[in-house]
């Protein structure tokens, strides 16, 4: 249950190394739309790649949390957008107040910010990188695939926040394309605020001028 949005439940899943012994503090990554990730025949089969990786010491040991959006728990309607597409802290608390002391109970988690990693996909990928902007003190590592910095929720306006803010202790990567989703409506005329590969440029871009490790 979540205090952070009245009358919505989130589900969440655990992943666990076979390596993970419980007596040294691992590092933590987030994957927003989490039940979309473990999927075994699905695109991303994270668990297979988790293993893989750490086993080939290319990721430092670490505990991966997979949450989906709340579901309201009067109809069981998603609360995806409201949580993930608005640029407010609103969905952090989520992250930070509700899941990680979770986490932090059940398992031994370091607490060192440059240690936490949150990533998403499409409206999935804007609020990892909300998080992490309205919390720097928790997250330093942002996984973003084709961001939603687009004006569904006013995400359009993340290029003019970084310049005109001081530069956060944040690394993001970033990847999108330029057969996203181009901001033409329905009568085909184009609208700049939702082109998904025009507003994830111009975010790269301010992030580079601002002196971000962003890749």
């Amino acid at each position: 249950p979540s205090a952070a949005f009245p009358g919505v439940d989130h589900d969440y899943w655990v992943y666990v190394p076979a390596q993970y012994d419980g007596k040294t503090e691992v590092s933590l990554m987030i994957f927003n739309d989490g039940a979309t990730y473990l999927q075994a025949d699905g695109y991303y089969r994270a668990v297979n790649v988790l293993d893989n990786l750490i086993y080939r010491r290319e990721l430092p040991l670490m505990i991966a949390a997979f949450i989906d959006p709340g579901k309201f728990r009067a109809d069981g309607k998603s609360n995806r957008q409201p949580e993930y597409d608005p640029v407010t802290d609103h969905y952090s608390h989520v992250i930070v107040d509700e899941l990680l002391p979770k986490l932090y109970a059940e398992y031994r988690i370091s607490h060192e910010p440059d240690r936490h990693g949150i990533g998403g996909w499409s409206s999935g990928a804007i609020a990892a990188f909300t998080v992490a902007w309205e919390r720097p003190e928790q997250f330093r590592k942002v996984l973003s695939g084709i961001g939603t910095y687009v004006d569904l929720a006013g995400g359009h306006v993340y290029p003019e926040k970084v310049m005109t803010s001081d530069r956060k202790p944040l690394r993001i990567f970033m990847i999108d394309g330029r057969n996203d989703n181009r901001g033409l409506n329905a009568d085909g005329a184009y609208d700049a605020t939702r082109d998904w590969f025009y507003q994830n440029v111009r975010l790269k871009d301010a992030l580079v001028a601002k002196g971000y490790d962003v890749n």
